[in-house]
């Protein structure tokens, strides 16, 4: 597993970084971590400048690592030229799951103005359509998006990205948090806490 180094997780590596990577095994899974630390955090700039020198790094790992099968996950879009790499120039099979639909999502959040890097981000979601053997879609919005760019539905699949409900259907004693009376409302928000949120 290619991954990068988050600021807020832990990939379970600790030796040192040789070259801006360091390797070992977490599980019983090969990892291989890059040194780029990354935050949703970070503003714009500082984001796309990682998530293209995580693209670059991880494209010569293609090249170099063994592997029967590559498999990418989006965000950010850039993760599937070394998708495309491996499937075309190794003959390795690709999937590709969406976790959302570029460019339509920074276009809708006014993040991404500029026409010729929306037109290019429409380029290499299509280029990595096409290339994957097969895509995996996280809502049904996403899986029609995906075949709207042309993509056969039986190259696609659908595996939502939630949680098992039966853990929060059972019953269970009421929490309440301290200083909190009977009558005040108590609301919580579980998710990330971005811009697209």
């Amino acid at each position: 597993m290619l991954c990068g180094r988050g600021l807020d997780g832990q990939t379970g590596l600790s030796g040192p970084f040789e070259r801006g990577v360091r390797r070992g095994q977490v599980d019983g899974i090969d990892v291989i971590e890059v040194d780029l630390s990354y935050s949703n955090k970070d503003g714009f700039l500082k984001r796309t400048v990682t998530f293209l020198s995580f693209m670059l790094r991880t494209s010569r790992l293609v090249f170099s690592e063994k592997y029967d099968l590559l498999f990418a996950t989006t965000t950010p879009l850039t993760v599937g030229v070394p998708g495309i790499l491996g499937r075309w120039l190794r003959r390795k099979p690709f999937v590709f799951e969406v976790r959302d639909l570029w460019p339509e999502l920074p276009r809708a959040m006014g993040v991404i103005r500029n026409p010729l890097i929306l037109w290019a981000m429409s380029v290499l979601e299509w280029a990595s359509y096409r290339s994957a053997h097969r895509l995996i879609g996280l809502s049904p919005g996403i899986v029609d998006g995906i075949a709207h760019r042309g993509i056969p539905r039986d190259r696609i699949a659908m595996i939502p990205n939630g949680c098992d409900l039966d853990i929060f259907s059972a019953d269970a004693p009421a929490w309440q948090p301290e200083g909190v009376r009977d009558k005040d409302l108590v609301a919580l928000f579980a998710g990330a806490h971005g811009i697209a949120n």
